[in-house]
């Protein structure tokens, strides 16, 4: 192993670059690998992610503008 290589917290073993599945001794693949892998995968979605904080807020009442009114629901339509 190179001595500036980094490696996983969890199995020891290097990450590579790409980022790689490893195995643990039981021949089981790593978590933290495996959450690091699927992270450096591309998106499945092709819309642009908006974080919370980016995302527009409603601030109208729903209604307002859209030439819908609700009905009177103390009013009996029949």
């Amino acid at each position: 192993m190179a001595e500036n290589e980094v490696v996983c917290i969890q199995c020891g073993q290097p990450i590579g670059d790409p980022p790689r599945l490893n195995l643990l001794a039981e021949e089981e693949p790593c978590p933290a690998c495996a959450e690091r892998l699927l992270e450096s995968l591309p998106g499945i979605f092709h819309t642009p992610y908006e974080s919370p904080t980016e995302a527009p807020v409603d601030t109208g009442s729903g209604y307002e503008g859209s030439g819908y009114e609700p009905s009177d629901p103390g009013v009996d339509p029949a």
